[in-house]
């Protein structure tokens, strides 16, 4: 069990944007498994009065909070894209509140199984939270067709999973072909 979990049984899912972690995920929630998304926690912390709103707001300023005191994800991500060194900034104010907020959430889960789904994976900062991580790979061309965003910003997204170091002792999972050789794929792992 992960250092910090003693009770739930913790599968991270990683890989690149348009990998298919959400398909990984969805699969495993119909098998039983309870399914976090980062995400959706990232979503929850930049709502008005969350602690990642407080943070962007005393860190780079009101210009970032809407009238309802929420983040203004849109704007955010421009100036991200634009400056690395803001966008590490942030990943260091952020990911530590995400590590904490997953470890909440997952406290009050009544299954033993979670699929955790994380975007950038960090394992300085996740690793203790997970038993076991599946990477799940794609070619870039399928990755890319799979997505709806705009280029800059798959393209920012894409430097940010690369500079983190590769995590060890991952599963790594093929998901280059369809939906029902990836439910096989996925159905064939032992995970447990």
């Amino acid at each position: 069990m992960s250092k910090r979990l003693k009770n739930h049984f913790v599968l991270g899912i990683t890989g690149k944007i348009g990998a298919g972690k959400s398909t990984v995920a969805k699969i495993l929630e119909k098998e039983g498994w309870a399914k976090l998304d980062c995400d959706a926690i990232v979503h929850e912390l930049y709502q008005s009065g969350g602690r990642g709103a407080d943070k962007i707001q005393t860190f780079f300023g009101d210009k970032f909070i809407k009238k309802d005191k929420s983040v203004n994800r849109r704007k955010l991500l421009k100036t991200l894209l634009k400056n690395t060194k803001k966008w590490n900034i942030l990943n260091r104010l952020i990911h530590p509140l995400i590590a904490d907020e997953i470890e909440r959430k997952i406290r009050k889960i009544t299954s033993p199984k979670v699929a955790l789904e994380i975007q950038i994976f960090d394992e300085k900062l996740f690793g203790d939270l997970i038993d076991k991580l599946w990477v799940i790979q794609a070619p870039d061309t399928l990755r890319h067709q799979r997505l709806t965003r705009d280029k800059e910003e798959i393209e920012a997204i894409e430097a940010q999973q690369e500079a983190l170091p590769k995590p060890t002792g991952a599963t790594h999972i093929s998901n280059s072909s369809s939906q029902d050789d990836l439910l096989k794929t996925v159905s064939e792992i032992r995970i447990l």
